[in-house]
């Protein structure tokens, strides 16, 4: 037992020494544009004990951002931690927002980051506030789906999806005409259907005006 009781005693003071203070940290994954408030999350760290870090509080901050999906950061008794960071990457950019985007979760979220070329997704004025899981009535779940199923049907057209007040989508296409799916309701649906069409006719698209998919049953097609 006095073994037992003197082991855990200098576990507690090594824990407790100054010796463990972390003297160095790695900073994964964080963009230049964070760089600076990274490490100033990790800089007082150099006086602070390992037994008395808050290893769970130290992110916490960086966590707040709107660019960062998470941040976590460990420690150990040598001196020695990390801070990992995972950024937000945006799948579309909302119009009429400057740098608002939309995150593969269909989050939108306010931005810091000038992204690479996305799809463009036009929603009501009213929808579009950092934070928010809806576009207007429509869900951003279901637009991150449409857009994903729209890389794989156009993977060299660039496009833009509007969503209107009552929740009707459209798909408008850089070099071709308007796809119509209406709600969301057999979104599926309609997108297999779009994806049978253009087997049957890969060049469609840039000799109609507008496909009308909002019964996806009875597709309707409108020429020039």
């Amino acid at each position: 037992m006095l073994w037992f009781l003197f082991g855990l005693s200098a576990v507690i003071g090594i824990g407790f020494s100054p010796l463990t203070r972390v003297s160095t940290v790695r900073i994964v994954g964080c963009p230049d544009f964070l760089r600076e408030e990274s490490e100033a999350t990790v800089k007082g760290l150099r006086t602070v004990p390992f037994a008395r870090l808050d290893q769970t509080g130290i992110a916490s901050r960086l966590r707040n951002d709107p660019d960062v999906e998470s941040a976590h950061f460990t420690a150990n008794v040598f001196g020695r931690g990390v801070l990992k960071i995972e950024m937000r990457e945006p799948v579309a950019r909302i119009v009429e927002s400057g740098r608002v985007y939309m995150d593969a979760s269909g989050n939108l979220f306010a931005s810091r980051q000038e992204a690479e070329i996305l799809p463009l997704v036009s929603v009501p004025p009213e929808a579009v506030r950092a934070g928010a899981t809806l576009c207007g009535p429509v869900e951003g779940r279901a637009i991150v789906g449409l857009l994903t199923a729209l890389r794989r049907l156009f993977p060299q057209e660039a496009c833009s999806l509007a969503v209107d007040p009552r929740g009707v989508i459209s798909l408008t296409l850089e070099h071709g005409g308007m796809v119509e799916f209406g709600s969301t309701e057999d979104l599926d649906e309609k997108i297999e259907v779009l994806g049978k069409i253009l087997d049957a006719t890969p060049g469609l698209m840039r000799q109609v005006r507008r496909l009308n998919l909002t019964a996806p049953d009875r597709p309707v097609v409108v020429r020039g």
